[in-house]
């Protein structure tokens, strides 16, 4: 469609709407009505992002403020993870037989070992992290 084309597509719109002045009303009404749409969703992004950030820092901050258990003895679990002695881990969740651990300078942490295990090759007891 060339140029005379979109013309007069616009101007047979303007000529069912009632007029050129009713059509540019009702084009800058959507453009306004389509920008505040747009603007709410973008406000409560930003707002969903902050509470975001904001349950992030404060999952790290506990994380940070947890004891430090240490392993006393060289061990490898059932899912084949290597502690050594001086290994120094963090708990994160206990479920059950389960612990999720953060073990400290770990690039592949964390994992879930045995609360049994842990028992064994650490300073960490029953009844420590919530455990039932």
């Amino acid at each position: 469609m060339s140029n005379l084309g979109t013309y007069q597509t616009i101007t047979r719109i303007s000529k069912v709407v009632g007029g050129p002045k009713v059509f540019v009303g009702l084009v800058l009404g959507t453009g306004i009505a389509i920008g505040s749409i747009a603007a709410s969703f973008v406000a409560v992004a930003v707002s969903k992002n902050k509470k975001d950030k904001d349950s992030v820092k404060k999952l790290v901050s506990n994380i940070e403020k947890q004891k430090t258990y240490e392993t006393i003895i060289t061990d490898k679990s059932n899912e084949n993870i290597l502690f050594n002695v001086g290994d120094k881990f963090k708990v994160l969740e206990i479920d059950k037989d389960a612990v999720l651990i953060d073990k400290i300078g770990d690039k592949n942490s964390p994992y879930y070992v045995a609360k049994d295990f842990l028992k064994k090759i650490s300073d960490f007891k029953e009844g420590d992290k919530g455990d039932e």
